[in-house]
């Protein structure tokens, strides 16, 4: 039986290891993508652990994408938009959705002042 790939044995190695190790294995990638998801299952899990720089580029970053670089992520318009199709649809929208609308709005509005 063949031996893993070096890039599969480095993402099981980087599942396996403890949090404070994993910025070092996530810097070995050469794929940009693994690197950026790795980043932030770190930054999502253990930020604390992240030097300050990468957890600023990391939010700077996630805050492109919500706001709409064009890298095809889910933005705050298309969730706003998706979630006021929800509320308009006649049916009760549930207290959940209400507040995620909410949520939306309030963490929009938050990323724009700090612009």
């Amino acid at each position: 039986m063949d031996s893993p790939a070096p890039k599969t044995r480095r993402a099981a190695r980087f599942h396996d290891a403890p949090w404070q190790d994993r910025l070092a294995i996530v810097q070995s990638f050469e794929d940009e993508r693994l690197r950026w998801f790795g980043l932030r299952l770190i930054y999502m899990e253990a930020r604390s652990l992240l030097p300050e720089t990468v957890r600023g580029d990391v939010e700077s970053r996630l805050t492109g994408q919500l706001n709409g670089d064009g890298s095809g992520a889910l933005t705050y318009d298309i969730a706003l938009a998706e979630t006021a199709k929800c509320l308009a649809s006649g049916e009760n929208p549930g207290e959940i959705l209400l507040q995620y609308d909410k949520y939306l709005k309030d963490r929009r509005a938050r990323v724009s002042n700090r612009g």
